[in-house]
This record gives C-alpha cells, structure tokens and sequence, in this order.
C-alpha cells in the first residue's frame, strides 16, 4: 500500500472478495441453516462494494493524472493492462479444467461445449457484459468484469459530467444516481409486461450495465463530495455515515427476505447507497485492518481464481466429507473450516499471480504509456527552446 492514506480502500476491497468467497463457499455446503444460508447469500453483495471501490479510485487516479499527455487515452491502455493479462489467463484455466469434464450445466463451471469461439471471442473483447449468452459462463463470475469495463467505456464522460454537476451542488450527483435507477425500474417494468425476459437475482438483466450504473455513480459521488469536504463535510461525517449505513443496509435486509416486485432492480441502488456510507465511515476514522488490506492487495486475482478451490478442488476432494451424514449435524462448522481453507489456498495463489502477472503488466502498460506520451510530446520550437 503506497499511500496509507488510502489504505481503508485495500480494506474494502479484501472485504468484498472475502464476500464473494463466503457465497460461493456456502454453495459447497450441505444441510446450512437458514441464518448461515442467508448470510452467505448477503455475500453476493461484494461485487457492488468492488464496484464503489473501483469507481471511487478511478476518479482519484484519472484527477491526479489531470496534466497528462492523452488523458484518456492513457487510462484505457491502463485499464487493459491491468485486467486483461490475468483475465485471459482465467480463461484457459476454466477451459482446462472443463476439458478434464468438470463443467455441467447450471453448474459453478461451464462444460467444454460453453466454450464456442463466438463466446470465446465476445469475452476477449470484453464485451461479454451485452451477451446474455456469454455473461458469465466463460470464467465464472466474469459477469462483473464485462460490466466493469462498460463503465470504463462511459468512465471519463461521467467523469466530468460529475464534476461539473458538483460545481452546482452534490445533490445533482445524487439525484443523476436516482434517476438512473428510477428509469431502470421503469424500463425493467416495461419489459417484464412486453417480453418473456423478467429481471432476477443475478440473471443477465441484473448483470447488464444499466442495473449496476447507479453503484459505479454513488461511487464517484462519494469521491467528489469527500474532495469537497469544507463544503459539504456533514455529508462525509462518521455521525452521518453511520445512519446512512444502518438505514440502508436495514432496506438490504428487508429486500432481501422480502423480495418484492421488480426487487433486484432497485437491489443495486440501496448497496450504492450503503458501500458509500462504509466508505465514507472507513474514511473519516482511518480504518485500517492490515490482513484485509494484504487481502485487498491481491483481491482482483482472488476473485478470478477462487472459483478453482470453491467450484473444482473442494467438491472433488471434500465433497464426500460434505455430503456424509456427520456432516449434516456440522454444517456450520464445516463452513467455517472450508471457507478458512478456500480463502487461505486462494490467496497463496493469488500472490503468486499479483506479483508475476498483474504488477508486470502493469509496469509493461505504463511503459507503453510513456513511449507513447513522448513520440506525442511537442518538438524544438525555432531557435532550440521548448515551448512554454
């Protein structure tokens, strides 16, 4: 962590994946309670706390980097370099491992014939986020990451749309966050009359883009209002946030055991709502939990690779363990042993892989950067001075 300033993001982070790990692992084990069974399903929700997380770094980066030759283009190539490499890598390994038939359908892991050239194709590119047919089932959970990178495509116009917006008041950040979700709700509504499709939990319509837009702009919001914070300091306040992040995180809860019409279209909303309000709070008290954070570091490669432990090793090596019937009167413990197991084994690869894959291209994508910015940078002016 470079900055300890922004150490409370690495947190977040490492909280979000260690969510993700929690619902995939809780999906291995038999026989659960209705109290463990709902908790593990809450886990689901850290994919909106990556995504408040990434939108408020991206601001912080793409400011910082505000007198930069090719601005934008430089933070696409970024962008690539950062996600790409380890992404297409997950790739041949969820092909590998479904070539040995451990894919089925429905399954945590597609079978060998998922993987078409066409879908093969569409996830390289990207653009697996607008292709109910490759959403998610080239690298699992690589729904997120097709979503991400449709907010990367929209990232500096909202940037500066948000920017501007806030010259005005904060509230039009926040009132841009609601009204995309009102005319989510109002367009999700529309389609469930007109057409057979009807959003779910995590069906393509919650995966798309415009379900999960809302979370990426409280993030932002978050960003520009905490820069401003001898203006509008009261909305980043411990006091504030803190009631912020019961109120709604309480509406998750009734969301979630409720379930009422149309709720996974709104669903998204309220965890922007509530991921801000912890970020704010992890903000202003400097919270630091350096194990999260370690975890945090690495969090990209831990979430693209634990679907090996949690969908291919642990039902092959454990699953009788899982299914006996001793275990039906363990269930709970039997959680916590093998999601201890999953995170740890998980985060030993994931290390690996962030220190030989990621950060090398990483260095490689700001190399290109720079021979790119100096080829752009401007000539000699007449007489052998620079241009002022």
């Amino acid at each position: 962590m470079a900055n300890d300033r922004l150490a409370f993001v690495d947190d977040l982070r490492g909280l979000a994946v260690l969510m993700v790990i929690l619902v995939h692992t809780g999906q291995q084990v038999p026989g659960l309670g209705p109290l463990a069974k709902a908790l593990c399903g809450l886990g689901q929700m850290g994919v909106q706390l990556f995504f408040v997380a990434s939108a408020y770094t991206l601001c912080l980066s793409f400011e910082n980097k505000a007198g930069e030759p090719r601005r934008t283009l430089s933070f696409y190539v970024r962008r690539v370099f950062r996600i790409a490499p380890l992404y297409y890598l997950a790739i041949l390994a969820y092909f590998s491992i479904s070539l040995l038939g451990r894919g089925e359908p429905g399954g945590g892991l597609s079978p060998v014939g998922a993987y078409t050239p066409v879908h093969v194709i569409v996830n390289i590119l990207f653009l697996n986020g607008f292709d109910p047919w490759a959403n998610n089932n080239i690298v699992p959970g690589g729904w997120s990451i097709g979503t991400e990178v449709a907010f990367y495509g929209m990232f500096p116009a909202l940037f500066f749309l948000a920017k501007g917006a806030l010259r005005e008041s904060p509230r039009r950040i926040l009132l841009l966050a609601l009204l995309l979700g009102a005319t989510n709700v109002a367009a999700q509504y529309v389609i469930s009359l007109f057409t057979v499709r009807s959003i779910k939990n995590n069906n393509f319509l919650f995966f798309f883009i415009y379900n999960q837009l809302p979370v990426f702009v409280l993030g932002m919001a978050v960003y520009f209002l905490q820069k401003r914070k001898a203006e509008f300091g009261r909305w980043t306040s411990p006091a504030f946030s803190a009631l912020a992040l019961a109120l709604s995180g309480g509406g998750l809860v009734l969301l979630w055991t409720l379930e009422p019409l149309l709720w996974p279209a709104y669903f998204p909303l309220v965890e922007g709502f509530a991921f801000c309000a912890l970020l704010n709070l992890f903000a202003a008290l400097r919270v630091t939990l350096k194990p999260v954070a370690r975890i945090g570091v690495v969090s990209y490669s831990m979430y693209l690779l634990h679907f090996i432990f949690a969908f291919f090793l642990v039902p092959r090596f454990l699953g009788p363990v899982l299914r006996s019937a001793w275990a039906q009167g363990h269930a709970t413990t039997l959680l916590v042993l093998t999601y201890g197991l999953i995170v740890g084994l998980t985060y030993v690869l994931a290390s690996f892989t962030y220190e030989h894959i990621e950060k090398r291209f990483i260095l490689l994508g700001g190399d290109l950067i720079k021979a790119f910015q100096k080829r752009g940078a401007p000539g000699p002016a007449l007489g052998g001075q620079q241009p002022g």
